[in-house]
């Protein structure tokens, strides 16, 4: 399973000819990450959160995720055409993301760094493009703020790059990380966001761009 995600590199929202039966294609069902900008990247796109769609949602003000299909080497966005094909619900897929996501979190694994006086960890798991689909997810939250404590902030520069740290890191954040993060997301071929993300019991929300 996670052999075939490790090697997806196209995106297909039409090809629904190649379709595995749902049975099958239940197994590969997560959330793909994008990053949205208007034409001038100037910024942020956001009009996809304003129109209601079970299917797809905006995370942040720059980040969309959208359920999709990781299939033999693609990547299906989700429709409620292909719903009807495979005559399932929403509700349906949304659970087999869940599982899929369950069984992703157990694979997973902090490594600590530090940088200057900054302490921070990564997050790595056995699919490397999701990884920062994790911190999304609300059970993983919970996990992460055992390590780190509530509030605690991370950062997604691109799908593979997760950097998490603890409240008392924030300050020196600006000086020792900022750097790091935006060149991440500036030469990676999967880029995502620049934001900075706080989570609290409030859920998460972007403090600086």
């Amino acid at each position: 399973m996670y052999h075939e995600l490790k090697t997806v590199r196209t995106v297909s929202p039409t090809v629904t000819e190649t379709l595995p039966d749902w049975e099958t294609a239940r197994h590969f069902v997560f959330p793909l990450l994008e990053p949205v900008y208007s034409s001038n990247r100037s910024m942020p796109d956001v009009s996809a959160s304003a129109l209601f769609d079970p299917l797809s949602a905006m995370l942040t003000s720059v980040i969309k995720t959208t359920l999709a299909l990781f299939y033999q080497g693609a990547i299906i966005p989700l429709s409620e055409g292909i719903l009807r094909d495979w005559a399932i619900t929403v509700s349906a897929v949304q659970l087999a993301m869940e599982y899929n996501l369950a069984v992703l979190a157990s694979t997973s694994r902090f490594e600590l760094h530090r940088r200057e006086r900054l302490q921070y960890w990564s997050l790595h798991t056995a699919a490397a493009p999701f990884n920062s689909v994790l911190p999304f997810h609300a059970p993983f939250r919970a996990r992460i703020a055992e390590l780190l404590g509530m509030p605690f902030y991370f950062a997604v520069p691109d799908r593979k790059t997760v950097i998490l740290f603890s409240r008392e890191s924030l300050p020196l954040y600006p000086g020792e990380l900022r750097r790091d993060i935006l060149l991440e997301r500036d030469c990676s071929t999967c880029p995502l966001s620049s934001e900075l993300l706080e989570v609290s019991s409030s859920g998460v929300l972007a403090i600086s761009r």
